[in-house]
């Protein structure tokens, strides 16, 4: 999932001014928001699951999937497939 194509979306679904309401909105500093949009830091799982709680995500097993780390993510994937 684009994590910087989501931060964006909800910019503009909620019509924020700049990212230092968005950062508000999602209860991180503007400088955390602006690490995550340079790259220099990942989105937090808990950001994660605000940015899509606030777009009204419906939740499935690939979008919960998509809140983990990519090294859990993957052992999670394994281990859904040892019990499908």
């Amino acid at each position: 999932m684009d994590w910087i194509e989501k931060l964006d979306e909800l910019k503009l679904k909620l019509d924020f001014p700049s990212d230092a309401a968005l950062a508000r909105a999602l209860g991180v500093t503007p400088q955390y928001l602006s690490d995550v949009r340079r790259g220099g830091k990942p989105p937090s799982p808990l950001l994660k699951f605000r940015v899509l709680d606030k777009l009204a995500y419906a939740w499935t097993e690939a979008a919960a999937l998509d809140l983990l780390p990519d090294e859990v993510r993957a052992l999670v994937k394994d281990k859904l497939r040892l019990v499908q």
